[in-house]
């Protein structure tokens, strides 16, 4: 704008009844024409009456004196609401071809502004992740769409069809630059005022605002005058708080940048639209929040709209009748403020603005180096790369300003009693959980966690008896809804302390197996993934993908091809496994799918040796009968094979076409024994048409000990394996694995029919991912959760070489118990160790003893002391020390140790002196 422009803009408005007393226009460096004071320490004072104010009205009132304008808004009127701004558009289109009254104010006016709506593509995109990025596209596609809809109209004025994209943002920009709002909240251009330049600074800084305009609404007239006893040559008044993005867009420049002390113009506002509030009915403004850099948040009326929000999550208030009714911002917020729930409207409204705030923040670091923007960096002039990062440096200031805020407000506000009861009362029955509520939870239930993990070590590992009494009572307590909330301070106040230290380094009982911080980290992904891994759909979840592929793991740690195991699955446990592995048996050696037609009068028979509990219960299940489960050992330790006569067991049952199924024990429970002559045995197998199952449910895994891989000989002969994932691999429970080398037979004894919706091919794909069978046409359940991901993550976080190095602590451990128990001349004189003596040191060995020590020690009061096991047993575990089992053993009960948790003597000798501790203090 060009300072002879300006002073004839001035000259015109004085002739047609403008009042303008010791103003003129003045070139400011750095800020170019503007309107200054004439004697500068005079008051100064523009007065620009109704006429003269290029407004909706004055321009209709024009329009009727020119035809063509006349028509050119009646054209338009049937396309768009033509509101003040559409109105001002087609104004300065007519204007600029025809002339109008205000010809010398729009001659003034300036040719461009060096808005980013201007910047090449590659400018633009500097802007991705501002807040400015929306508006400025917004301003192009307004335009853009404005000039598709008139050049699609045949019947379009020609001026319509002249209007230029160019043209019309230059307009819009003008407009949002330049108007005021008159009390009816009308954009309004008013001339000459329109010329002084705006401030946020505050006096008495240099350049801060010394006027302030006002209009007059009976009179019309709209009035700037200089502040009483502020200085200053150059006229500035205050355009309220604008955000750099919006003075860049609008004005071309960000305030700061112009070398004068001044505050900053510091705020943003974040559209709202998207967060499924827009249905409010009486709500006519646009979805918004204002944050600024020197006001706490939400009390800005340009956030108005954060309170009609909150009202959709408040069920008491009706939304449309009761609360609104059409009523202004400030009573509403009036209505809030009175209300004696005043601090969870405020709760409400600070979580809502916490999120969105978190989400530009996020957008913001999303961006900052995406490939894109850095590439474009690198093609713009230096000034816009430069205005581009001054705009994401200023929002990101005002965001963490008001995050902060927010995060105060709400935890201040979370200790207020009203907020504490409204939040306990709304989460007692509703399931809805919003990021924050849900974020909250779960930083709670981690923090539980995080202290069980640390205090697990030290820990009972009984319950205390107060404690089991206490859960119990709280278990049968009230009938009502708690919420969730609640439920978390239940359970760890009443049922956790009750619950058993299984996970501890010294809980020797059965064979347990702790849970490692890759399995239960996978584990808590299983639950919030909720994957039903039943079908192997690959485009769908790749959960089956996973599940082999760590089952496959598994094979190599075995020292086993997966190729000559196809059929391979996770199950509950052993238990599940060993029923897969006699039904597959069953129907392999009776050639015949007995699932589908019955046995048909044959029957069958299962040889084993040291065969755990659950093989019995396997033989039950799938019809063979546990009395046809018969042991053939000839051993003290019943683990080894009496060859002659299984040989004769064999030959017998086949000339009488009975199936065989011989079992091998790859870790005798009570002993932890393997075994041995597996390839003798294989043989006889091979001989009479025998199936041999070897159940490896935990032992299997020393053999990842270097030292010990030789007890791993002999599992290649087998036709199906069953192993425990969640025994010496510890991945939480339930974790079973099944191995067989015939995938047929497998789903032969799996097939549940015909189900069209649950379809299981296993075609070749076209789309390069693996095919494989679904789980449910392999395993026993059509239901499962997505339990291989935990062993996936202890196979992939540790390797085998983390695995060994804990198997190999385990077994130390227990042959220094072993030893301790041998040697030490009090524990010696009263306890008798059944277990065969172990080597020491753990030495690596090419061949296999008969009879090798693994991770159970079993030992006895001797029977001259004349204890009885069970009673003595419950002396040693209510220490809380470590924790035993008993068991029977060649007719005599006795104790068991088991050894298979990562975290025993993981630390020093800690576990093993408190070990030692509760054996001798039992005595």
């Amino acid at each position: 704008m060009s300072i002879e422009r300006a002073q004839r803009c001035i000259s015109w408005a004085s002739s047609r009844g403008a009042t303008i007393e010791n103003v003129r226009a003045g070139v400011i460096d750095g800020r170019g024409t503007c309107l200054v004071r004439v004697e500068t320490e005079k008051d100064a004072r523009i007065v620009i009456p109704a006429d003269l104010l290029l407004s909706k009205d004055n321009i209709r009132a024009f329009a009727e004196s020119q035809p063509g304008f006349k028509e050119l808004l009646n054209e338009w009127s049937f396309k768009v609401p033509l509101t003040h701004k559409r109105t001002l558009l087609l104004f300065f289109a007519w204007d600029r071809r025809h002339g109008s009254p205000w010809s010398e104010y729009t001659a003034a006016l300036p040719d461009k502004i060096d808005s980013p709506v201007w910047w090449d593509d590659d400018g633009r995109l500097l802007l991705v992740g501002t807040t400015v990025e929306g508006v400025a596209e917004d301003k192009r596609a307004f335009t853009a769409a404005w000039l598709r809809v008139q050049q699609a109209r045949p019947e379009a004025s020609a001026l319509t069809k002249s209007i230029s994209l160019d043209e019309l943002l230059h307009y819009t920009l003008l407009i949002d630059s330049r108007a005021l709002m008159s009390k009816e909240d009308d954009a309004v251009m008013v001339p000459v005022v329109d010329f002084a330049n705006h401030s946020s600074g505050r006096p008495p800084a240099p350049g801060s605002q010394n006027s302030a305009w006002e209009h007059d609404r009976e009179s019309g007239e709209f009035v700037l005058a200089t502040l009483p006893n502020v200085g200053g040559q150059e006229l500035l008044f205050s355009y309220g708080k604008r955000s750099a993005g919006e003075l860049l867009l609008n004005y071309g420049f960000i305030e700061g940048n112009v070398g004068l002390d001044m505050v900053p113009s510091r705020c943003i506002t974040l559209d709202l639209s998207g967060d499924g509030n827009n249905n409010i009915s009486n709500y006519s403004r646009e979805p918004s929040l204002r944050l600024h850099d020197d006001r706490p948040p939400l009390e800005d009326v340009e956030s108005d709209y954060i309170w009609y929000a909150i009202a959709e999550h408040i069920p008491e208030l009706d939304v449309d009748q009761a609360l609104f009714a059409g009523k202004p911002y400030e009573d509403l917020r009036r209505v809030f403020a009175e209300s004696s729930r005043w601090p969870v409207y405020r709760f409400l409204a600070a979580v809502r603005a916490q999120i969105a705030v978190t989400q530009q923040i996020k957008r913001l670091d999303e961006t900052e180096n995406d490939e894109r923007l850095c590439d474009a960096a690198g093609r713009v002039p230096s000034d816009v790369l430069t205005t581009a990062n001054r705009v994401r440096d200023a929002e990101r200031a005002v965001l963490e300003l008001n995050l902060s805020a927010l995060d105060t407000m709400r935890e201040e506000l979370m200790d207020v009693p009203e907020v504490v009861d409204w939040m306990t009362r709304r989460a007692s029955s509703d399931m809805r959980c919003d990021e924050e509520r849900y974020k909250g939870l779960v930083h709670r239930v981690a923090d539980i966690m995080t202290r069980h993990y640390v205090e697990l070590p030290g820990a009972r590992i009984q319950p205390t008896s107060s404690a089991i009494h206490e859960g119990v009572a709280s278990v049968g307590e009230g009938k009502s809804a708690v919420g969730v909330e609640e439920l978390v301070s239940h359970l760890e106040r009443d049922i956790l302390p009750a619950l058993a230290n299984y996970p501890g380094p010294r809980f020797f009982g059965f064979v347990t197996g702790g849970s490692t911080p890759a399995a239960q980290l996978a584990d808590m992904i299983v639950t919030a993934a909720d994957q039903h891994v039943q079908m192997h759909s690959p485009e769908l979840s790749i959960a089956t993908i996973v599940e082999d592929a760590a089952l496959c793991r598994v094979l190599e740690l075995l020292k086993l091809q997966s190729s000559e195991w196809p059929g391979r699955i996770c199950t509950t446990g052993a238990t599940a496994s060993n029923i897969l592995g006699l039904a597959c048996a069953r129907n392999a050696v009776l050639g015949r799918d007995v699932g589908e037609y019955g046995f048909d009068g044959r029957s069958v028979r299962v040889i084993a040796a040291g065969a755990h509990a659950s093989l019995r219960k396997a033989a039950s299940i799938v019809g063979i009968g546990r009395r046809h489960c018969i042991e053939c050992t000839n051993d003290d330790y019943n683990i080894a094979f009496d060859l002659d006569r299984l040989d004769s067991m064999l030959a017998d049952n086949k000339t009488k076409s009975i199936g065989s199924i011989v079992v091998a024990s790859f870790g005798e429970v009570n002993t932890g024994l393997f075994t041995p002559e597996m390839e003798k045995v294989k043989r006889l197998c091979e001989r009479h048409g025998a199936w041999l199952h070897i159940d490896a449910a935990f032992a299997v895994f020393a053999g990842l000990c270097a030292p010990m891989e030789m007890l791993l000989r002999g599992l290649e002969y087998a036709d199906s394996i069953t192993c425990d994932a969640h025994k010496w691999l510890n991945v939480p429970y339930d974790c079973g694995l099944f191995f067989t080398k015939d995938l047929n037979v497998l789903k032969d004894v799996c097939s549940g029919g015909d189900s069209p919706y649950l379809s299981s091919s296993i075609a070749d794909r076209e789309d390069g991912l693996p095919s494989l069978p679904s789980p449910m046409a392999i395993g026993l359940e059509n239901s499962r959760r997505f339990r291989a991901l935990p062993l996936y993550a202890n196979l992939v976080a540790y390797g085998k070489d983390g695995l060994a190095e804990m198997v190999k602590r385990n077994l130390m451990f227990a042959r220094q118990i072993d030893l301790f128990l041998r040697t030490d001349f009090t524990a010696s004189a009263f306890y008798e160790v059944l277990t065969p003596p172990a080597d020491r040191p753990l030495g690596h060995r090419t061949q296999r003893r008969e009879h090798e020590m693994t991770n159970i020690v079993l030992f006895t009061p001797k029977q001259s002391t004349k204890v009885d096991v069970d009673q003595f047993v419950g002396k040693i575990n209510a220490q809380g020390l470590c924790y035993v089992t008993p068991t029977t053993f060649n007719g005599r009960r006795c104790i068991r140790i088991a050894v298979s948790n990562w975290r025993t003597g993981i630390d020093g000798d800690g576990d093993l002196q408190l070990t030692k501790r509760a054996l001798m203090e039992a005595i």
